[in-house]
């Protein structure tokens, strides 16, 4: 019964950070009052909030290419490819954690930094960048890096 659920709520997570993904890319090429990336944000908040009603917290692994919800891969890219993954492990990011209650307005906070350094995440491209002056009172990061932690 344990696994059934597992595999149920892993489901959800999957299309949450593939809708994650996709919005994190877009907002490196549209505007960000653009009507088609303010709907994207929409939708991805909207995931976010039944996702994170159903589970309290959101707890991921990151790896350099995927998202690990438990011991399942939920969100994978190639290995070369930019990617939110790639962008977070390269910042020196080893687990976020969602937890319920998340704002609209955290969710783009976070989407900012995360997007512009997709590109960044290439190999021979540089890492650490600050997420810590945004307010995100329902993301929490776990990093190589001691002050990641809050």
């Amino acid at each position: 019964m344990r696994e059934r659920a597992l595999g149920i709520a892993a489901t959800h997570v999957r299309r949450t950070l593939a809708t994650f993904s996709r919005v994190a890319h877009a907002y490196g090429v549209h505007p960000e009052d653009s009507p088609a990336l303010q709907r994207l944000c929409s939708e991805l908040f909207e995931e976010f909030t039944a996702l994170l009603d159903r589970l309290n917290v959101l707890r991921l692994s990151v790896r350099s290419n995927a998202f690990l919800y438990g011991d399942q891969v939920v969100l994978e890219d190639a290995d070369s490819a930019p990617s939110v993954p790639r962008a977070l492990y390269r910042a020196g990011i080893r687990r976020i954690d969602f937890s319920r209650g998340l704002e609209r307005r955290e969710l783009n906070d976070l989407l900012r930094p995360v997007s512009a350094n997709i590109a960044r995440s290439a190999p021979g491209t540089a890492g650490p960048w600050d997420l810590r002056r945004y307010e995100l009172r329902h993301v929490r990061f776990l990093g190589v890096d001691p002050a990641l932690a809050r």
